[in-house]
């Protein structure tokens, strides 16, 4: 899957499916990067302007900050995905098949990428947002 090229609908449909993915992990990463993505908005109607010209150095430091938090939360969505699916197809061999245990115990051997990780970076970018908003002008 690459979220990146997926329309919002698209996304959306495949989340609110059956599907294995994507599940409630890549749908936390992609919020922090909706996040990441309006605080870059925000600066971008702030930088230039006369009225905020005495931040607008900080703005634009907080600005790259917000885009690479919005990469690293998009590229999770991805890593959750092909994380989780390997694990999802084991689980959908029948137990009667002998090389299922063989399968899930590879697949549980490598592990998935910390939900924290996206936690953190979801942090972050609540912390750079308000620093934003809170600016005197």
């Amino acid at each position: 899957m690459n979220t990146a090229e997926q329309s919002c609908g698209a996304f959306l449909d495949a989340l609110a499916s059956k599907a294995p993915v994507p599940g409630g992990g890549g749908a936390s990463a992609l919020a922090g990067a909706l996040g990441a993505a309006l605080c870059t908005m925000v600066g971008n109607y702030t930088v230039g302007k006369q009225k905020y010209a005495a931040v607008e150095e900080d703005v634009k430091a907080l600005m790259a900050r917000a885009e690479d938090l919005r990469a690293r939360l998009l590229g999770l969505v991805d890593t959750d995905a092909a994380a989780f699916e390997p694990l999802s197809r084991a689980y959908a061999i029948p137990k009667e098949d002998p090389s299922r245990g063989e399968v899930m115990e590879r697949c549980l051997r490598t592990p998935p990428p910390h939900p924290w990780r996206s936690s953190g970076f979801a942090v972050r970018q609540l912390t750079f947002t308000a620093r934003c908003w809170t600016r005197e002008a």
